[in-house]
């Protein structure tokens, strides 16, 4: 009789592991995937806040924005066609502060310069350039935003008319400060070239 249980119970354990404990090990591997594929997947790489598509790293996201500034210059003639001057967007800062510096090229008609060099080719040309001279107490930050030139032929790019070129000059030091710098530049019309020359502008900032 205790032969009879022994065997009757080995064999309903047999059905039960084979009934309930092999599908209870899938069902819980099933769940242990799931656990981990969840977890996996929330551990990627964190969604970036900035702006993605500054393209100009993390000092191009701190830096001021560029100020319209207003520039006068002299009309051109007919003996210099083309006419340069200086201005800041503020005449007067604190240490610290960030102005921008403008520089103002007017031509006469018909008559234009060449693109800034190392933004567009100018053929056999020179390209327009700034030699900035800063005092100590200023520092130039970021480089030069000139204007879109325009084709004149299959590889030279120019300005005409009216053009304005912009920088950012940052106060370090107190004082009566003023900004220098040297325009190189190269004047044609159709039908002739004058040689490269170089121009002098200024303007003051005074730093309190």
């Amino acid at each position: 009789m205790i032969l009879s249980w022994s065997a009757n119970a080995a064999d309903t354990f047999q059905i039960l592991s084979r009934d309930w404990i092999y599908p209870m090990k899938f069902f819980v591997g099933l769940l242990l995937t799931m656990a981990i594929t969840i977890f996996l997947s929330g551990c990627g790489t964190p969604a970036q806040t900035g702006d993605a598509g500054s393209g100009a790293g993390s000092s191009a996201a701190t830096m001021t924005p560029l100020a319209d500034v207003s520039v006068e210059v002299a009309d051109p003639t007919t003996d210099n066609v083309v006419t340069l001057g200086a201005a800041v967007d503020k005449a007067t800062v604190a240490v610290g502060d960030v102005v921008t510096l403008a520089i103002r090229a007017k031509m006469a008609p018909t008559w234009h310069i060449y693109a800034v060099k190392g933004t567009q080719t100018t053929g056999v040309n020179v390209p327009t350039t700034f030699d900035l001279k800063l005092p100590s107490g200023l520092e130039q930050v970021g480089g030069w935003d000139a204007p879109e030139s325009h084709a004149i032929s299959a590889d030279t790019w120019a300005y005409d008319t009216d053009v304005v070129f912009r920088t950012q000059i940052k106060a370090t030091a107190a004082g009566s400060h003023t900004i220098n710098c040297a325009v190189g530049h190269q004047s044609c019309n159709e039908s002739m070239c004058r040689p490269p020359s170089s121009a002098d502008v200024s303007v003051a900032l005074a730093v309190e």
